[in-house]
């Protein structure tokens, strides 16, 4: 399961570490967002990170 969190700022919004770059883009099936990093679990997160030998994926 990916939580999700979530700031609204007076400089944007931001979602887990990913600001939203644009937003309410029209799609075939909705309304999306774009951010500017893959959300990706943080158990993964964490997975990768050691198997890489770093302390985070996002430095």
């Amino acid at each position: 399961m990916l939580t999700l969190a979530i700031g609204v700022y007076d400089s944007g919004v931001v979602v887990n570490n990913a600001s939203v770059t644009q937003a309410d883009i029209q799609a075939s099936n909705g309304v999306i967002h774009q951010v500017n990093r893959v959300l990706v679990p943080e158990a993964l997160q964490r997975q990768l990170a050691s198997r890489l030998g770093v302390s985070s994926l996002y430095q």
